[in-house]
């Protein structure tokens, strides 16, 4: 599981350096489909892995309060995230086109902070 985990993190990781150096006017459409593929892989895979890994950190009495503490936690980042990235890309902004390069580091570096802590 802490392979499948890093793995994923990696992948995703690896993504969004891809997609932060993707030049701005590739017109392949093929490029975009491996990538969110990609991104959707990477998610699959730690989704996977880590809900599985809650009954085994927690006692058995305490399984649902395990799932619902990680499912809070996936909460919070669904609510503070948009709003980090739509900070970055405002201040990104630039003759009114918004240049992703940040926004995409800003995401590499979050699956690097998940693969430093897998490991």
């Amino acid at each position: 599981r802490t392979i499948v985990t890093a793995g994923s993190c990696a992948l995703l990781m690896i993504t969004y350096v891809f997609f932060a150096f993707l030049p701005e006017k590739v017109e392949s459409v093929s490029l975009g489909i491996i990538g969110y593929l990609s991104v959707g892989i990477s998610y699959c895979l730690f989704c996977s892995a880590s809900w599985a890994m809650i009954p085994f950190v927690v006692d058995d009495d305490l399984v649902g309060t395990g799932y619902g503490l990680a499912f809070s936690f996936e909460n919070i980042g669904n609510v503070f995230g948009p709003i980090i990235i739509g900070a970055i890309s405002q201040s990104t902004k630039k003759n009114g086109v918004t240049d992703y390069f940040w926004v995409c580091m800003f995401l590499a570096s979050g699956a690097a902070l998940g693969f430093i802590a897998t490991i």
